[in-house]
């Protein structure tokens, strides 16, 4: 109950006197009848949560659980621009409030216990009618198509399951222009980012504060020897410096300019992903006009990683599993657009579109911090059933907001189905994260 008591006074407090203050200041509810700013609120996000389709008629259902009796019309009527203002602002709220660090134990896993987090940062892309597009800019594309789109950044933590606050921005906005992207991290962490963040002063500077990074490496940056020498033929130097395990480990630096001494690892692929990635790479340079170099196309069959832990800290098959666990970040974007439908709506009404978007993100984010205090800390884990079970209780919590001693109930409910329902077993051909990361630990111990 200890995790359960702070959860219960904070997520009150934000669900109650939060929603109501930042209603009224919006002008959502200018004069309380029987509908307060609470309970417009709560109706939302917990209505979305529970039923990511839910229809005006299910959402007033859930009104009603709140005590309010709303026909789905007049709940139809609040989508305004001034309720878009409220989510927003209750958004930023709300990620104050259930990004917190939780505290929460971290996961038995030996290899990720060496760091103080190993945060992945990542994102993904909504698409949104054009009407958005003067809040949310798009990329384009064809005429009149693509002109609004909204792009969610987030960094994960997989030692302890924290999310940091998610930016939200443009979705014409390249990745490297996050703030998350230059947002520090606790000294001894490690960042595992793609190509899409590679920006070499980010890495100085996290090598400065002492933290770690993980990353893919460009084809075309400049590889130099610790001397000085240029590499000017890679795929050639890679295949002369294989060791006896395989794979090429290596002090080296990158860049041309001020360049960054690194660790350069590298590992042959399988010849059946080689040849996928060297259809990906002609495919697009034919819609660009282009051409791809046989350079391009021979380190197709590597996959090349730059980081700064030193050996005795990360052995090179123990960076390529890390590096495959970025892949969790991608399975939470996953649920979040496929079980909570969260690029999915009924409406073409841009507001409440937009009202929807914020209200599932906010559940979403809630649903989260419920999984991480639930069953993180557990390695063998099944996200997937431990989120059903939460959908599947949350109305449970929602009647008992305004109690606290029934909100701690609930959650302690809760908190004990989640536990039943996480049990993952063993798979034979694709072994999750956790079983191979553990896997390396007791191959390393015999």
């Amino acid at each position: 109950m200890s995790s359960i008591n702070p959860l219960s006074a904070s997520f009150q407090t934000l669900f109650t006197t939060t929603a109501n203050q930042l209603a009224a200041e919006t002008g959502v509810i200018q004069r309380q009848r029987k509908l307060s700013g609470a309970a417009l609120i709560q109706t939302l996000v917990f209505g979305w949560l529970t039923q990511p389709a839910a229809t005006m008629t299910q959402l007033t259902q859930m009104a009603a659980l709140r005590g309010v009796v709303l026909t789905p019309q007049a709940l139809d009527q609040r989508f305004t621009p001034t309720l878009v203002t409220c989510l927003e602002r209750f958004f930023a709220c709300a990620v104050a409030a259930l990004c917190a660090d939780s505290g929460t134990a971290p996961v038995a896993i030996p290899l990720l216990q060496r760091f103080r987090g190993v945060w992945i940062i990542d994102s993904t892309t909504l698409s949104l009618p054009n009407a958005c597009a003067a809040r949310w800019r798009g990329c384009g594309g064809r005429p009149g198509e693509g002109l609004a789109a909204l792009k969610i950044q987030l960094r994960i933590d997989l030692l302890q399951g924290q999310v940091d606050a998610p930016e939200l921005m443009s979705g014409r906005r390249p990745d490297r222009a996050s703030a998350l992207q230059q947002a520090p991290l606790p000294v001894g962490s490690l960042r595992l980012s793609d190509l899409g963040y590679f920006t070499l002063s980010v890495f100085r500077q996290l090598d400065a504060d002492g933290s770690f990074f993980l990353t893919r490496v460009p084809v075309n940056l400049t590889l130099r020897t610790p001397e000085g020498a240029r590499i000017t033929d890679v795929p050639r130097w890679l295949a002369a410096q294989v060791d006896a395990g395989g794979g090429v480990d290596q002090p080296m630096h990158l860049g041309g300019t001020a360049p960054l001494p690194i660790r350069l690892l590298a590992l042959p692929v399988p010849e059946a992903v080689a040849a996928a990635r060297r259809r990906r790479l002609r495919r697009t340079a034919k819609k660009q006009g282009q051409m791809v170099s046989q350079a391009r196309l021979a380190l197709a069959g590597w996959t090349i990683l730059a980081t700064n832990v030193p050996r005795d800290g990360l052995s090179l098959r123990e960076a390529r599993s890390l590096y495959r666990a970025r892949w969790q970040i991608e399975l939470l974007f996953k649920r979040w657009k496929q079980e909570g439908q969260l690029a999915r709506w009924r409406s073409a009404n841009p507001h409440r579109i937009l009202v929807e978007v914020y209200a599932k993100l906010i559940g979403l984010l809630l649903h989260h911090r419920l999984l991480v205090s639930g069953v993180w800390a557990q390695p063998h884990k099944s996200l997937a059933k431990a989120g059903r079970a939460i959908r599947d209780h949350f109305r449970v919590i929602a009647a008992a907001v305004d109690h606290p001693q029934a909100l701690r109930r609930a959650l302690d409910q809760l908190h004990r189905c989640v536990q039943a329902a996480t049990t993952t077993g063993r798979r034979t051909k694709r072994p999750s994260t956790a079983h191979d990361l553990l896997d390396l630990h007791r191959q390393d111990l015999t």
